[in-house]
């Protein structure tokens, strides 16, 4: 059977409608419920549903994270289909959008909030999502293998994004410093712990840095760092030599010299080896770089 992409309707919503169904008793609740959604169109929901599959996953980066960690914020899935559900087709579409919201997150590179210089985040601790029954013709497959999976995967994949952006202003093609911020990676406190040579200033290391990082080729070369560090963090990834070889020509670009040895200029076991690799070739140019200008000067 075809299902048309018409023959589906999936909102999300705020954390309010996901409390009241799921958090206090269903005496408690007063229908109509109105409330408007990300796109401030005003929704109701005249009368409690009659059939509701409900899911309140916890999944931050539980792999990879402790469960101790928390900060508001949610992202919560109202699935309203015009066609009707079978139970099965209820459940499976759980898993369906859990998929699409999950990819939606790597795709657009979204970082956990407890450990974002190595992990991406898959949701938050207290996602939600409801499944309504709906009426008309009876669906009883919503996976992967079937035209109402899609639609709800496509949806869902969509909604998200759209929300990360007018939420967090995220979008894929962010420039290097949102994503560094992203990351608690502070330029200004990695140019301020750095061993500098005598003369060396760090506010003008500071603004070189910055202008450094507008170029497109260097901020690619750390975005580049970015993808790797975690790919080298999840054991994907044994050897950096290539790599290494790369930060000595960064290195060297930036300074308009050969760099003999490469000094440890960004400290703390805090900070991945990878990236720590990058930021350090950055460093090492710009402080190279402003060497000699000092020196000619």
């Amino acid at each position: 059977m075809i299902v048309h992409e018409t023959k589906i309707l999936i909102y999300l919503v705020g954390l309010l409608l996901v409390s009241c169904l799921l958090c206090h008793p269903i005496c408690a609740v007063a229908y109509p419920i109105h409330f408007k959604d990300s796109r401030g169109i005003q929704i109701t929901i005249s009368k409690m549903p009659s059939r509701v599959v409900s899911l309140v996953p916890s999944i931050t980066e539980m792999s990879a994270d402790t469960g101790r960690y928390y900060e508001p914020g949610t992202i919560n899935i109202i699935i309203f289909p015009n066609m009707k559900l079978s139970e099965r087709a209820m459940t499976r579409a759980i898993i369906t959008a859990t998929e699409a919201k999950t990819a939606a997150l790597m795709d657009l590179d979204v970082r956990s909030h407890q450990s974002p210089k190595i992990n991406q985040a898959t949701g938050t601790g207290t996602d939600n999502m409801i499944v309504v029954q709906g009426s008309g013709i009876p669906i009883d497959n919503t996976g992967g293998h079937s035209k109402m999976g899609e639609l709800i995967a496509k949806a869902v994949y969509a909604g998200v994004k759209e929300a990360i952006y007018k939420q967090n202003g995220i979008v894929p093609d962010r420039n290097i410093f949102q994503r560094l911020r992203e990351r608690r990676i502070d330029l200004f406190g990695l140019v301020n712990t750095a061993n500098l040579k005598e003369g060396q200033s760090k506010a003008s290391l500071m603004s070189r840095l910055e202008e450094v990082l507008l170029d497109p080729h260097y901020a690619s070369f750390l975005e580049t760092a970015m993808a790797l560090n975690d790919a080298y963090e999840k054991g994907l990834i044994h050897d950096l030599s290539a790599f290494r070889a790369w930060c000595v020509q960064i290195a060297e670009e930036i300074s308009g010299q050969h760099v003999k040895s490469m000094v440890t200029l960004v400290k703390g076991t805090h900070m991945p080896r990878v990236l720590g690799m990058a930021l350090n070739s950055l460093l090492n140019g710009v402080c190279a770089n402003s060497a000699t200008s000092h020196e000619q000067m």
